[in-house]
């Protein structure tokens, strides 16, 4: 799927669907879990203001990629601190894979129906359901790339942290800026666009949905 200036209300809407329910994924998940933190910063919430980072909403309208407002944790709340943390960054990933997937099995049913909405109508639903299934489909397959500070990184480092020592902490240390530099380079041909269309190629084998 391919950007262009006349989708960008597609992006906008289907861009604030997926974050809302990533970071309140996360926030939810912490709160259930012992940590208050989440609720008492105004994170359990639909309220896309709460989790838009400017900078972030802007390239993702019209960059390679964006970002929300991280949810704040307290680790040390956790009972079974680090089973309780998979799963708190398993839960953003996981939110947007469980729309996306709704998403697509509700076209798959009703699409023709949809599509068929006289007018403008038709079309506004196909490019909304179309961009929300990509953007959310995206949005866990890039945050589940195993690099800090991302959830797979995250997740990572609850596996193999304590077994790879110092050589972790410089990882993680330097691991915002290797992202950086995948992203923004040709490098991204190689590592970051791989893995995202791979994950769309699953998906789309699994449900029979068509991007």
């Amino acid at each position: 799927m391919l950007w262009n200036s006349e989708d960008l209300i597609f992006r906008l809407i289907a861009f604030l669907i997926g974050i809302v329910f990533h970071e309140l994924a996360h926030g939810y998940v912490a709160d259930r879990l012992g940590d208050p933190t989440p609720r008492r910063d105004g994170r359990l919430t639909l309220n896309p203001v709460s989790h838009i980072d400017p900078i972030g909403l802007l390239l993702i309208l019209f960059g390679p990629f964006g970002w929300a407002k991280p949810v704040p944790i307290n680790p040390l709340a956790f009972r079974g601190r680090k089973w309780a943390l998979a799963a708190v960054y398993a839960a953003g990933p996981g939110a947007n894979l469980l729309i996306a997937l709704g998403l697509a099995l509700l076209w798959n049913g009703i699409g023709g129906v949809l599509a068929g909405i006289p007018g403008l109508g038709g079309v506004f639903v196909t490019r909304l359901f179309g961009y929300s299934v990509y953007i959310n489909v995206v949005l866990a397959l890039f945050n589940l790339f195993p690099v800090p500070p991302l959830d797979g990184g995250r997740l990572l480092e609850l596996a193999a942290a304590r077994r790879l020592g110092k050589a972790w902490h410089t990882f993680a240390t330097i691991g915002p800026f290797v992202l950086l530099l995948v992203v923004i380079t040709p490098l991204s041909q190689y590592v970051i666009i791989p893995w995202v269309y791979g994950g769309l190629r699953l998906f789309a084998a699994w449900t029979g949905y068509t991007f």
